[in-house]
C-alpha cells in the first residue's frame, strides 16, 4: 500500500513528515516502539525530516533510545542526503508498519495498492564508489575520514583501487589528520599512513589476521581509540612505538593484564582502559608522570598497585565496576583530584580516611557501590560541590553534606532494612506518596513515556520495578499479578503495608487516573495521626480545589538519629540503674512528661512506680493502654516496655534486663544495639 495525502482537493503522495503529525503521542510510542523491535533503522527514518517532526517523535521515545538516536541521526546526515536509497527505503517500511498499525494516520490520508516497480538491484547502492572517492577528496580540506560506514557496501578491493588513485597526492592526504575505520579496513588505507598526516586513529569492529607492517611502524599519532570486541586477545603491541600519544582508549574484552611497557608512553595524559576480564594493573602505571585523566573499566579487578599513588597531576579518577572492596590508602596522595568516580563497584564497602586530605575535590561519584557510610574525614574536603550517592546503601548522612551545592540521591520510598520503626514508616509514607503524585502529574502532562527519564533517580526496588513496567507499557493486569506475588512474599508488617500502597499507586498512574482519586485511595491505607494527605483531602473534598497541590510533605518528614528501639533499650537501662541505686523515688527527676502525655507505656508505667502503686494495678492500666494499640509493630513495641517496668520495679538487675528486651526485637536491631555498645 501507498499513503497519499489530500490537500485542496488534489491527492499527492505523503512523505513521512506527513503521515507522522496525524498520529497521537500514543500512537507514535506503539508505532516507533514497534519499529525498534522489527530492526528499522531509526536514525535513517529520522534522518533530514524537519526538526518540528524530530522532536514530536524524540518526545515518545525512551530516554535510553532518544540520547544514542539523536547523536546518529546527526552521523547519518553528515553522511548520505535525503534521498539515498537506504534512507528511502527505511522510511518506507516505518510508512508500511504505520499502514498495518492500529494506530494509522487519520484524517487527510488515502491508502491505495501500490503499483508495481522495478526495484534497484539489492546489495548495488548507487554511486558508492564514486561517493567515497568524493569524500576523500572532501577529507583532504576537512581534515576528518570515516570509513566506518562502508563495510557492508563495497568491497575492500574497491576502497583500495580509490586509494591507489591518490597514490601520487601525498601531500593532499597529509591533510587528513582524523581516520575512523573499521579493523579490517586499515591495510587498505595504507597511502594516509604513507603519507604521514594520521594523528587520531578510531578503529572499531571484528578483527583478524594481524597487523600491517606500516602501522607497526607509525609514530605521529597523537590520539587512538581502539573499540574491537572479537578478535584481539591481547593489548596491540606496537601501540608502544606511538611515542607521542596524548589520548589512549582501549575498549576490547579478552586481554587479563596491562603490558609492563604501558609505563613507557610518558606523553599520555588521559587513559581509558574497559576490559572485562581485566585482573591486575601493572605497577609501571606508576611512571606515567603527566597522566591527568584515567578511567578503569575492568569487572575482575581485584587490586590497584600502590604505585598509582605516584599520579600526581591525576585531575580525573574513574574506577568503574570493579571487584575493589576498599579505595587504598593512597588515594589522598593524588593532590590535585578534581573527580574522582566509584560507580558500580558492587563490593566497595569503605572509603579511607585519607580521602579527607583531597582539598581540590569538587565531584564524587559512588552510584551503584556497595558503600555503608561517607567518612567523617570528608568533611575537610573543601572544595567538595557535587556527591551522587544513588543505589549505595547509604542511609545515615554526616551533617557536612547537607552544605555541598549537589547532593544526588535515590529515593528510598521503601526502606532496605529487614525491620523499621513506625517513624521510617511514616516518613517512607510521605516519600512513597509525593512520588507517586509528582509522577502523575508528569505522566498527565508529557506522557508515560516521560517517566523513564525520572528512573535514574528511584531505587531498584517494589516502586521503581513498578513504574519501569509502566514505562514500558506492561498490561496493567500483569502489572498487579506480577507485584501481588512479591507483597506476599513480605513478611515484614510495615513493608508490606508500603509495598501494597505503591502497588495501587503505580496502578493509578498505568490507569491514567486523576490526581485527586489517587491522593484519596493513597490517604485512607495509612493510619497516621498529622498525615497532611488527610488534611489536604478533606480540605479538597470540603470545595478547595487547590488543596491537593499545596501539600507539605518534607515539613511531615521527621528523620531519626537513632532507631525508637534502641533508644528504649537504653533508657530502659539508664532508669534500672538509677532505680537500683537510689530507690524508685530516685527515678522521679528522670521523668518524661511528653511521654507520660502521650501515654508511652514505659513512661506512664515509670510515673505508676513513682506515685508508689502496685504491681498488679500498674500492670492493669499498662494492658489496658497496650489494647488500645492496633498495630502490631507498635504493640510488640509496647509490650517489651510493659516488661521492661515490670524488671524494673521488682529490681532486677540491668545486665538482666538487656537480653530480655533484646528478645522483642528482631536480629538486626539487636545487632545495631551491641555494636553501638561495642564504640
Amino acid at each position: 500500500m501507498e499513503c497519499f495525502i489530500v490537500e485542496n482537493g488534489v491527492e499527492r503522495k505523503a512523505e513521512l513528515e506527513d503521515i507522522l503529525p496525524l498520529i497521537d503521542d500514543m500512537g507514535i510510542q506503539h508505532v516507533f516502539r514497534d519499529a525498534y523491535r522489527l530492526g528499522i533503522c531509526l536514525p535513517d527514518v529520522l534522518a533530514h525530516i524537519p526538526d518540528e517532526i524530530k522532536n514530536l517523535v524524540y518526545r515518545n521515545l525512551l530516554t535510553r533510545m532518544r540520547r544514542g538516536i539523536e547523536r546518529k541521526v546527526l552521523d547519518v546526515e553528515s553522511k548520505y542526503k535525503k534521498d539515498d536509497y537506504g534512507l528511502r527505503d527505511q522510511r518506507a517500511r516505518l510508512i508500511h508498519l504505520i499502514e498495518k498499525s492500529t494506530y494509522k494516520a487519520s484524517g487527510r490520508i488515502v491508502w491505495k495498492k501500490a503499483e508495481h516497480k522495478k526495484e534497484p538491484p539489492k546489495n548495488e547502492p548507487p554511486n558508492l564508489i564514486e561517493e567515497l572517492t568524493k569524500k576523500i577528496k572532501e577529507a583532504c580540506n576537512s581534515g576528518k575520514l570515516d570509513l566506518s560506514y562502508i563495510t557492508d557496501n563495497i568491497s575492500e578491493d574497491d576502497v583500495q583501487n580509490i586509494f591507489a588513485k591518490f597514490q601520487d597526492q601525498k601531500n593532499e592526504l597529509q591533510k587528513i589528520r582524523i581516520l575512523s575505520t573499521y579493523a579490517d579496513i586499515i591495510p587498505v588505507t595504507a597511502p594516509l599512513f604513507e603519507a604521514g598526516g594520521i594523528e587520531k586513529l578510531e578503529i572499531n569492529g571484528l578483527f583478524s589476521g594481524t597487523w600491517p607492517e606500516f602501522i607497526e611502524k607509525y609514530q605521529p599519532l597523537t590520539s587512538l581509540d581502539i573499540n574491537a570486541w572479537d578478535g584481539l586477545t591481547e593489548f596491540p603491541s606496537w601501540v608502544r612505538n606511538a611515542v607521542s600519544l596524548r589520548h589512549l582508549s582501549i575498549s576490547i574484552p579478552n586481554p587479563t593484564f596491562l603490558p609492563d611497557w604501558i609505563g613507557e608512553m610518558q606523553s599520555l595524559t588521559e587513559l581509558i582502559i574497559n576490559c572485562d576480564k581485566m585482573k591486575t594493573i601493572p605497577d609501571s602505571i606508576g611512571n606515567l608522570k603527566n597522566l591527568a585523566k584515567l578511567y578503569i573499566d575492568c569487572s575482575s579487578i581485584e587490586k590497584l598497585p600502590d604505585s598509582m599513588g605516584n599520579l600526581k597531576n591525576l585531575t580525573v579518577l574513574s574506577l568503574y565496576g570493579s571487584k575493589l572492596e576498599r579505595l587504598p590508602d593512597w588515594i589522598g596522595n593524588l593532590d590535585n583530584l578534581d573527580e574522582l568516580s566509584l560507580g558500580g563497584n558492587k563490593n566497595l564497602k569503605y572509603l579511607p580516611d585519607s580521602v579527607g586530605k583531597l582539598k581540590n575535590l569538587t565531584t564524587l561519584y559512588l552510584c551503584g557501590s556497595a558503600l555503608k557510610k561517607l567518612p567523617d574525614a570528608m568533611a575537610n574536603c573543601s572544595s567538595l560541590e557535587c556527591v551522587d550517592i544513588r543505589n549505595t546503601r547509604i542511609i545515615s548522612l554526616p551533617d557536612f553534606i547537607f552544605s555541598i551545592k549537589t547532593l544526588i540521591q535515590s529515593v528510598y520510598a521503601i526502606p532496605k532494612e529487614h525491620s523499621i520503626t513506625y517513624r521510617s514508616f511514616c516518613n517512607s509514607y510521605y516519600t512513597l506518596v509525593k512520588t507517586i503524585i509528582r509522577f502523575q502529574k508528569k505522566a498527565w502532562r508529557e506522557g508515560i513515556l516521560a517517566l523513564e527519564e525520572e528512573l535514574d533517580d528511584i531505587s531498584k526496588d517494589f516502586l521503581g520495578e513498578g513504574l519501569r513496567f509502566v514505562v514500558n507499557g506492561t498490561d496493567g493486569e500483569i502489572i498487579q499479578h506480577t507485584l501481588t506475588l512479591k507483597i506476599e512474599r513480605e513478611s515484614n508488617y510495615y513493608k508490606k503495608k508500603l509495598t501494597e500502597i505503591a502497588m495501587e499507586g503505580i496502578l493509578c498512574i498505568s490507569r491514567r487516573d486523576c490526581i485527586s482519586d489517587t491522593c484519596i485511595k493513597l490517604a485512607v491505607m495509612a493510619d497516621i495521626k498529622n498525615n497532611p494527605l488527610d488534611a489536604a483531602c478533606a480540605k479538597y473534598m470540603a470545595g478547595d480545589y487547590e488543596a491537593l497541590n499545596h501539600i507539605d510533605f518534607n515539613a511531615a518528614i521527621l528523620h531519626e538519629k537513632e532507631r525508637e528501639e534502641i533508644r528504649f533499650i537504653k533508657r530502659a537501662l539508664e532508669i534500672s540503674e538509677i532505680s537500683r541505686r537510689k530507690g524508685h523515688f530516685g527515678i522521679e527527676e528522670h521523668l518524661d512528661s511528653g511521654g507520660i502525655a502521650a501515654r508511652d507505656v514505659f513512661e506512664y508505667g515509670l510515673s505508676l512506680i513513682v506515685e508508689g502503686w502496685s504491681r498488679q494495678a500498674t500492670d492493669k492500666v499498662l494492658t489496658m493502654l497496650i489494647s488500645y494499640e492496633n498495630d502490631p509493630v507498635r504493640k510488640n513495641l509496647a509490650l517489651a516496655k510493659k516488661e521492661a517496668i515490670k524488671m524494673i520495679y521488682d529490681g532486677d538487675n540491668p545486665w538482666q534486663l538487656k537480653p530480655y528486651l533484646s528478645a522483642y526485637f528482631d536480629d538486626d536491631i539487636v545487632m545495631d544495639f551491641l555494636s553501638e555498645q561495642e564504640e
